[in-house]
């Protein structure tokens, strides 16, 4: 029995279904894994990039198990099961599917660096195109990536553009504003917060730097 999985609005990213552990058979793509204690194996497959599906079967016997989809069923079991199960769809919907606009650019390396470094991912509170990312411990932002007008934060010509809200020290801030990359802090306290342009004006490596340091200063 499929259990289909819904992923939305979301696009499918080509390159993270590798990283994933996907593999190409045919025109399919399939991610196989062992869970509860190599008793279960769990399989994955995005059928020709548009059904997306999930079956579970007993590795003894080749039997599928579906004990975790019976909200009724009870058990230590099948409540590891169903742990291990979410969590690796979660993950897989996280790391591979994109709102048609959510990530771009910059954003994506952004986006796994947050990943790798602090192991926080971005949320959307609103909507698809505005995210914010905050710390395990207190739950407070300390990033914010926004969809604006370039207009908005003080460039002539209007476009469409990726900016990061992130706290820094006050004398950094009057010190980096230049009104090209770095601008006095869209919707926040420009005392304290400071706003980057992505669009490949400011290396990555720098970016790191200014996220870095937003995460220390929100600790407390």
């Amino acid at each position: 029995m499929k259990d289909l999985i819904d992923y939305g609005k979301k696009s499918p990213i080509a390159e993270e279904f590798e990283k994933f552990g996907f593999r190409r058979d045919g025109d399919d793509l399939v991610f196989k894994t062992l869970i509860a204690s190599g008793q279960l194996k769990l399989v994955i497959t995005f059928r020709k990039g548009t059904e997306l599906f999930c079956q579970i079967f007993d590795t003894d016997f080749g039997d599928e198990y579906i004990l975790h989809k019976i909200p009724d069923a009870e058990g230590a079991f099948v409540g590891q099961v169903r742990e291990e199960y979410e969590k690796i769809i979660s993950d897989l919907l996280e790391k591979c599917f994109d709102g048609q606009k959510k990530f771009c650019g910059q954003l994506l390396e952004i986006r796994e660096y947050l990943l790798e470094k602090y192991g926080d991912t971005l949320e959307f509170p609103w909507d698809d195109e505005n995210a914010i990312v905050r710390r395990a411990d207190n739950k407070k932002w300390y990033a914010a990536f926004l969809s604006v007008g370039v207009k908005k934060i003080g460039l002539p010509v209007d476009r469409p553009v990726k900016i990061m809200n992130v706290k820094a020290d006050p004398k950094k801030i009057e010190s980096a504003i230049d009104g090209k990359c770095f601008f006095p802090a869209y919707h926040m306290n420009k005392k304290h917060w400071i706003t980057l342009l992505l669009d490949d004006g400011i290396d990555i490596s720098e970016i790191k730097r200014w996220i870095d340091e937003s995460f220390f200063l929100v600790e407390k």
